[in-house]
């Protein structure tokens, strides 16, 4: 049974009879037969449900509520007193409720069928499910897949267990360990660089994975021999107090690995929310399942926050968390430079989603939640209830974008919404683990790439987007309504009447549209993908990428058309200037006084260990508290450049403009700082959306 205080508002997973909850209790898992014959049993009531309620909406339309009123009164040979009108009215409300209660049962069927479909379709015979039964107080599992993270994933597991307003009992956590069972095969897209990369991580993680195994094996009590540092053993004995609950799938040992061609960051996640779902299910509950990377951390009130969020809004199915982006080891220098221009790609593309949906672009209801709300679902941080997701498939078995795709499913059975107080701190680092074209490691990856190459930087333009969105519901409009002619398809795959398929592709796209209705399948056929591959490069050439500049400019003229909103947008942004001004003075105040202290009694070499020195002991002098120093001294890296910057200057004044240009997003005027003024105009095109959506 569900908590307490869930019971409210918490959905039921099933209408099973008391009996056979009692039944559960002792054996927490059922049986693949009793799910056939419990799905059996849906559908059949699925079936004497439609037949009631066709019956029953005959009899509630006005129409037949003033047939049935002619009728008596013919037959009366006299009208119909008041008493008796306001008696049949009543009845036809009797039939109106009924049948609104008939929908809200058919739905709730509707759902559980699609859920058992998908767990006999996810977990068969086959697949090693998790032995140890999940608490009956159990409100929340943690899913997260791992693919070579032993270096981050303590860290991660030491914030669930200083979890706080929380029980050991309320929540558990599934971690996916995965990796393909073979090589990656090049891409012809990829660039010797971008292969190389991927090849040095898949070996790389191999190892890893079967290391994170043991070491989630000696966490879980087994005595075995593990590799861990002094301050690992520190962080395992906290969670040994914690109580905290910790399972493991191993899709990374030899005959556990995904299928080829599925052995990807989506299929790791689905694999877990499969679980995740099922132990919920199997315990009577729709419960929470909350999505995570293995190189985050949680902070100590997401949980909390999380439970309190769906508590508060049952009619909420899914949410996006917020995200704080920290800083890794990565060459913090090199990383503050590349991760301004990632940073400035991913409010973009919330932003984009968010406003797009003005435009008339033909959108699913889901799409249209996703864009009106500007959700944006990131793998670092969403969650949803257990039953839907189940319900809605899963996550896509995607190499990258899985996250956005997953959203889009949810939002198309229910609510779905931005959640800020739900967070998680996730690591700003290269990482090579998703597909090329997804997931902020590689947007990091794809920066450092063209910095070292000099190439300017460009993307995705409004129009593009819109197009793109257009086209990819057309088809997906087109294969579900049986719309998949070769007319009908020429007419949606077109650009502004230039056409993105030749001939011979639009009669073999329509083939195989109309041969099979299974997006998913479809996604993975090898004829369609060469053939979308055509049509990605054709509306490239129609509506290329263009400089970060164009591209904030469209989006600002495309939302500015009303002059009110305009005028916002420009009251907001000379507001936050004058913000980011005053701080970037107090910054550079701040960096001209400690130099000029350093260079009163510089010594013949600067370090970090002198720099910190100089902070600690002229901290009252330079109006630092504790927590700012502390601050200081964890930037290690930085002081280490700032250091060497001293060194090679004459005076402080040279020391001051050289820390600058190393420095401009912290310490350049916004005049100064195109990139910067970017950030601004994001974050006021950000706050006037708001205000409108308010």
């Amino acid at each position: 049974m569900l908590s307490e205080k869930n019971l409210s508002d918490q959905r039921q997973v099933d209408v099973l009879d008391q009996k056979s909850r009692e039944s559960r209790v002792n054996d927490s898992r059922l049986s693949i037969a009793w799910k056939q014959e419990r799905l059996a049993k849906i559908k059949d009531n699925l079936a004497n449900l439609d037949q009631v309620t066709d019956k029953v909406e005959s009899t509630q339309s006005p129409e037949k509520y003033s047939a049935e009123i002619a009728e008596i009164e013919e037959t009366l040979e006299q009208p119909v007193t008041e008493s008796s009108q306001l008696l049949i009215q009543k009845q036809i409300e009797i039939a109106a409720e009924f049948s609104k209660n008939q929908a809200k049962e058919r739905r709730e069927l509707q759902l559980e069928a699609a859920a058992l479909e998908y767990f006999f379709e996810t977990l068969p015979d086959s697949e090693t499910r998790i032995e140890t039964p999940m608490d009956a107080k159990c409100e929340v599992a943690i899913v997260v897949p791992a693919y070579g993270e032993r270096e981050h994933i303590l860290q991660q597991i030491e914030s669930l267990a200083q979890q706080e307003g929380v029980s050991p009992e309320q929540f558990e956590a599934i971690f996916v360990i995965n990796n393909p069972g073979e090589e990656p095969v090049r891409d012809p897209k990829l660039s010797d660089a971008q292969y190389e990369r991927k090849l040095d991580q898949y070996h790389k993680a191999i190892v890893e994975n079967q290391e994170t195994l043991k070491l989630f094996r000696f966490i879980n009590g087994e005595d075995i021999e593990v590799d861990v540092s002094e301050d690992e053993l520190e962080i395992i004995s906290q969670i040994w107090k914690s109580g905290l609950r910790l399972h493991t799938i191993d899709k990374s040992s030899p005959g556990r690995t995904f299928p080829s061609g599925e052995a990807n960051v989506g299929s790791a996640r689905n694999r877990g929310v499969a679980e995740a779902a099922v132990r919920f299910y199997e315990n009577g509950q729709n419960g929470i399942i909350g999505q995570s990377d293995a190189d985050s951390c949680f902070t100590p009130d997401y949980l909390a926050n999380l439970i309190k969020t769906f508590y508060e809004r049952p009619e909420l199915i899914g949410l996006s968390g917020d995200l704080e982006f920290k800083a890794s080891d990565q060459d913090a220098w090199l990383m503050q430079k590349i991760a301004r221009q990632a940073e400035f790609e991913h409010k973009y593309w919330r932003l984009l989603a968010g406003l797009s949906s003005q435009a008339e672009i033909g959108l699913s209801a889901g799409q249209k939640q996703i864009l009106t709300k500007g959700v944006h679902f990131s793998g670092a941080n969403m969650a949803s209830r257990s039953l839907e997701a189940a319900a809605v498939g899963g996550v896509p078995k995607l190499s990258g974008g899985e996250d956005p795709a997953f959203g889009e499913r949810l939002a198309e059975v229910g609510q779905v919404e931005s959640v800020p107080e739900v967070k998680v701190i996730t690591a700003q680092r290269f990482s090579a683990r998703t597909a090329e074209h997804a997931g902020h490691g590689q947007q990091l990856l794809k920066q450092l790439d063209l910095l070292q190459s000099g190439e300017q930087s460009k993307i995705m333009s409004p129009a593009s987007f819109i197009e793109n969105n257009r086209l990819r519901t057309d088809i997906e409009t087109a294969i579900k309504e049986g719309q998949t002619s070769v007319d009908n398809l020429r007419k949606i795959c077109q650009i502004n009447g230039a056409p993105l398929m030749d001939e011979p592709d639009l009669i073999l796209f329509s083939k195989k549209l109309t041969q099979n209705l299974d997006l998913e399948k479809l996604r993975n056929d090898p004829d369609l993908k060469a053939v979308m591959e055509k049509v990605k490069k054709r509306s490239d050439t129609l509506l290329p990428e263009v400089s970060f500049d164009v591209a904030l400019n469209q989006l600002v003229d495309k939302y500015c058309i009303d002059p009110e909103i305009e005028k916002t947008y420009q009251a907001k942004l000379e507001a936050i200037t004058a913000v980011e001004d005053q701080e970037i003075d107090n910054r550079r105040s701040l960096m001209k006084s400690m130099l000029e202290i350093v260079f009163k009694d510089r010594p013949e070499k600067v370090d970090a260990e002198f720099l910190i020195a100089t902070l600690r002991q002229h901290a009252t002098e330079l109006n630092l508290s504790a927590e700012r120093v502390k601050r200081f001294e964890d930037g290690r890296s930085n002081l280490d450049v700032l250091a060497k910057t001293i060194n090679q200057a004459s005076d402080a004044v040279d020391a001051f403009l050289m820390i600058v240009n190393i420095f401009p997003e912290s310490l350049a005027e916004v005049k100064n700082f195109p990139e910067r003024h970017q950030q601004l105009r994001l974050q006021a095109l950000q706050e006037t959306a708001q205000l409108k959506k308010n």
